[in-house]
């Protein structure tokens, strides 16, 4: 089910005439959509969609975060008709992952630079540093991506073909916490696994595990 919001990121971003690398404001506009910015949304509430006036409203965030937000709310304007309800936040991130990194030409970039998230930034600039270890791990199979705060481990997401070991963990987090308080990356290859890190902000972090052979 997954497969079908690719899809439909490919066809959007088709019919926006757009680059790949487009920001999903811009595609949202070239498809007919309006952009508003509001500060009085709620806290827990990142966006939301008015079908009437056909204007995808946004809270006051960084560019990355914004930008990701618009996307979710456009796949959430093309939501297919029979989607299962329970899985449609999830067919939305995914969809918006398609629409901000096309699978081909990330791929394509990703291969080039052999994954070095830095590179990868400057190629995808609409992208944030989880948005872009999250999409990683979405497509190249033996990968797993995770996101750290100081020692705590924020979020994990693992390709379907690889199951880590028990000893990753500790592995990604000590990687986590060099390139944290280092300078600024750190690399490790053990037991199987190259363990990558980068420092995303203050006291946090982004590793991606792939699994060798």
């Amino acid at each position: 089910m997954l497969r079908s919001a690719e899809r439909k990121a490919e066809r959007l971003l088709a019919r926006s005439d757009l680059p790949a690398s487009a920001p999903p404001s811009e595609i949202a506009r070239a498809l007919g959509y309006r952009i508003r910015i509001d500060h009085r949304l709620p806290p827990d509430v990142e966006g939301m969609l008015d079908p009437l006036t056909s204007t995808i409203i946004v809270a006051r965030r960084h560019a990355p975060r914004q930008e990701f937000t618009i996307a979710h709310e456009l796949m959430e304007a093309n939501v297919p008709l029979h989607l299962p309800s329970e899985i449609k936040e999830q067919w939305c991130d995914r969809g918006a992952a398609a629409l901000m990194m096309p699978a081909r030409k990330f791929l394509r970039s990703g291969f080039a630079c052999d994954w070095d998230l830095e590179v990868l930034r400057a190629w995808w600039p609409s992208c944030s540093w989880n948005a872009l270890v999250k999409r990683v791990a979405d497509l190249v199979p033996g990968t797993a991506a995770a996101a750290w705060h100081r020692a705590q481990l924020r979020f994990r997401q693992a390709h379907p073909d690889i199951a880590l070991p028990d000893h990753a963990d500790g592995l990604e987090e000590f990687i986590a916490l060099e390139a944290m308080h280092g300078s600024g990356r750190s690399e490790i290859l053990l037991g199987g696994l190259q363990v990558r890190a980068w420092r995303s902000g203050l006291g946090r972090a982004v590793t991606v595990v792939r699994r060798l052979g």
